[in-house]
């Protein structure tokens, strides 16, 4: 049984941006078996999970495609996660698990077969949770929603009070060029998080923790990316949270050393070569959504006879 340095016992397992999917990012697609690459951390968690009979509390973006996958691997996809996602695992959706970004349209999902198999338990946006088991309440902020603080005048406080929270955030050199000031994490945008003494975050794939107190003592962990997956999480070394009953959580680096990857990315960059004025007029006969945009675009490559590795650099852009 893992305990901290007070011979505190493991309560919670702190993950986001998992991203599961049926075809490897082109960075990692010289892995011989992506699902068994996937499976690796998945695994290292099932195990501290079964160890401590403990929650997996996860931030968002379980998967990588809300509809899981094109074709009929998306009934694989569903099956792998299933079977290999920890017990107890408690979560909300990520902007990628989401129809168009839409939580409103979440029952669409494979996220929602999970839901409604049981393999997760999603917790609703103004819902919380209580787990009574280790005395805690759960918040919920998918993206999208608006984060709020937490008033403890109505909230019990004996109780533990836990906010999952996917929306960018950074602080640091934890971040991407070009971030959005109005993501950093200041003193001011930290007064959101008054009143829970753990706030999860997802989306950054970039991992920190950050305190700050309030009228509560809060603890901030952006859990960052489960699974690298691109050239420049070539050096990341991807972590969970461990978080503890006397509320402390400590950072758990993953092992990375079976990872594979290509060791150029830009070179099939470099290949990609087709008909831009014949794409033009494809697009032009389009409606206006989104869906009908990849479809044709899809369409178009694979009349094209664009290479694989090429398309899917192109249908990976415009995932967001």
């Amino acid at each position: 049984m893992q305990k901290n340095a007070d011979g505190k016992k493991l309560i919670g397992i702190l993950v986001a941006d998992i991203h599961l999917s049926v075809n490897p990012p082109l960075w990692r697609s010289a892995e011989p078996d992506w699902f068994a690459a996937m499976d690796r951390p998945l695994s290292t968690i099932r195990h501290l999970q079964q160890e401590n009979d403990c929650y997996v509390f996860c931030a968002g973006d379980l998967f990588d495609l809300w509809y899981g996958a094109d074709g009929k691997r998306a009934a694989e996809l569903v099956n792998f996660a299933m079977k290999k996602i920890p017990k107890k695992f408690v979560s909300i959706p990520g902007q990628h698990d989401m129809p168009l970004h839409n939580y409103k349209d979440i029952e669409k999902s494979v996220y929602w077969t999970l839901v409604q198999a049981g393999s997760i338990l999603n917790v609703p946006p103004k819902e919380p949770i209580y787990l009574s088991d280790i005395n805690t309440e759960v918040y919920a902020f998918p993206y999208g929603t608006k984060v709020v603080p937490l008033n403890l005048d109505k909230h019990d406080e004996d109780r533990n009070h836990i906010a999952l929270i996917h929306e960018y955030l950074w602080k640091g050199q934890a971040r991407f060029e070009g971030a959005p000031a109005s993501a950093l994490l200041t003193p001011m945008k930290a007064c959101q998080y008054n009143g829970y003494d753990l706030v999860v975050v997802g989306d950054n794939h970039i991992g920190f923790m950050a305190h700050r107190s309030s009228t509560t003592y809060t603890t901030i962990f952006n859990c960052g990316s489960l699974i690298r997956r691109k050239l420049d999480e070539r050096y990341y070394r991807p972590q969970i949270g461990l978080l503890y009953e006397d509320g402390s959580v400590k950072p758990y680096d993953l092992s990375t050393g079976k990872d594979k990857y290509i060791e150029v990315q830009s070179k099939k960059a470099r290949e990609v070569l087709f008909n831009m004025k014949g794409f033009i007029e494809e697009l032009e006969r389009l409606g206006r959504t989104d869906l009908d945009f990849r479809d044709a675009v899809k369409q178009f490559l694979k009349k094209e006879k664009v290479k694989r590795s090429i398309r899917n650099i192109i249908l990976e852009a415009m995932e967001t």
